[in-house]
């Protein structure tokens, strides 16, 4: 009788290829979690029925091989296109085309040392495929310049699905980006950002944000020492440094 697992985690000594390419023979398996000492290796035989994948690559030394997510060193993670829920955590490198097929997805989480793309592949702007996309996460001061253009930055939020958007790391000025006057994100509950959003010069960016998103509950924004004033009627909070 064939095993029907649907989930599976490994860790540490088991994210080896030849424990991966096991998976492949399990028909049910849509939930994998490799944690560990991760190379592209791992992902030569990555189940292409996957729903969600999460990565979480672990360094003991500077002398660690790397994970490089990228369309050359990467095909198989642009292949799985039933990819509903990704989550990239400690990754070295990371090129959004990787995940332009991806259009089922629904939340992303891109914790990576750095976000970059190649020569003529696109950008963040992938972004603006991913239309059913409702939790969005990343660590934008891992953007290299060739990912930080202001479309890039509007990309974050083009999902009118989203429901929850965490983006730290981000410039004042980019976060000046985020609410273009014309978005409408109905969904969207909840927001952190750290920038000094609530400063008089921000003010516009604020009113754009309450503006164009309806349903906003709650605001976390990590700036510091200053008084917080809501005024929206809605939670809001101040994170010192």
């Amino acid at each position: 009788m064939q095993l029907q697992l649907s989930s599976l985690a490994l860790e540490g000594g088991f994210c080896r290829p030849a424990a991966i390419e096991a998976c492949s023979s399990l028909p049910a398996l849509q939930r994998l979690t490799l944690a560990g000492n991760l190379t592209n290796e791992v992902l030569t035989d990555l189940p292409l029925g996957l729903t969600y994948l999460k990565l979480e690559c672990w360094r003991r030394d500077s002398t660690t091989a790397r994970l490089t997510l990228t369309a050359e060193a990467a095909p198989r993670l642009r292949q799985l296109t039933a990819m509903q829920e990704l989550s990239l955590n400690y990754v070295d490198m990371f090129h959004p085309v990787v995940i332009a097929r991806m259009q089922d997805l629904r939340s992303l989480t891109l914790d990576c040392a750095a976000v970059d793309k190649g020569y003529a592949e696109p950008g963040l702007d992938v972004l603006t495929r991913l239309t059913k996309l409702r939790h969005f996460k990343m660590r934008a001061d891992a953007l290299a310049d060739g990912v930080a253009a202001p479309g890039d930055i509007a990309a974050l939020t083009a999902s009118s699905q989203l429901t929850k958007l965490d983006v730290v790391g981000l410039s004042d000025a980019q976060i000046d980006l985020l609410f273009p006057a014309e978005q409408q994100l109905p969904q969207l509950t909840e927001v952190f950002l750290d920038g000094a959003l609530l400063l008089p010069e921000h003010q516009d960016t604020l009113t754009r944000a309450v503006q164009c998103c309806p349903g906003l509950t709650s605001m976390k924004l990590h700036v510091s020492g200053m008084p917080l004033r809501s005024e929206w009627g809605r939670e809001c909070h101040c994170l010192g440094p």
